[in-house]
């Protein structure tokens, strides 16, 4: 759990990368997950297709993507981008644990250590993944309360660095099923990557 100065750091932060959907006087909303989430399909590679509200934990970078592997009984996770301000590659590493083991569900929370204005805090954070086909394409949600705002990010991930017509179609549809509106997200660039990756 978020102590009261950490949430409020993180909200502040939040509020100054201007890069949120905020939702006065209401708590973060159910939503639908994937059932009979399967962890071991979802592990491997994946590319970071779209997304919204990730600016302060991502920053601004190109060729996003995160690597799942399996850790006895957690996920190791290990996101890397290459940095948009400073032309590097950053690269941060985590985990992450189903929230309801038995519930085969995917609700997982996944926790980070970062710097939130000069500080070391330590995130837990939910990570939902709201609909995957494993094979192709993921959307992924998560919610956080602070006071009586929620504050929430969103990714869609793809296999390929450059989705097919029809794995964007379906994208499309989970969205909507999903009830999430897809003038949130900035597409993120995935073009060059393989030639930025050989100057690191």
């Amino acid at each position: 759990m978020y102590t009261f100065a950490t949430k409020l750091l993180l909200f502040i932060s939040l509020l100054h990368q201007g890069n949120l959907q905020i939702v006065k006087g209401r708590l973060c909303p159910a939503k639908h997950v994937k059932r009979d989430f399967d962890v071991e399909k979802y592990l491997g590679r994946w590319y970071q297709y779209a997304s919204f509200g990730t600016e302060l934990f991502q920053g601004r970078g190109k060729c996003v993507m995160a690597e799942y592997s399996q850790e006895k009984d957690k996920v190791k996770v290990h996101n890397t981008q290459i940095n948009l301000v400073t032309h590097s590659m950053d690269s941060i590493d985590g985990t992450a644990v189903l929230e309801h083991p038995f519930w085969r569900e995917g609700k997982l929370l996944v926790t980070f250590t970062f710097a939130v204005l000069a500080q070391k805090v330590s995130i837990t954070s939910p990570y939902w993944v709201l609909d995957t086909d494993y094979e192709s394409w993921a959307i992924v949600w998560s919610c956080n309360n602070i006071g009586p705002l929620s504050v929430s990010s969103g990714w869609i991930l793809t296999r390929r660095q450059i989705p097919t017509t029809d794995s964007l179609g379906l994208i499309n549809e989970a969205l909507e099923r999903a009830r999430i509106k897809q003038n949130l997200f900035t597409k993120t660039n995935q073009e060059n990557c393989s030639r930025e990756w050989e100057n690191y």
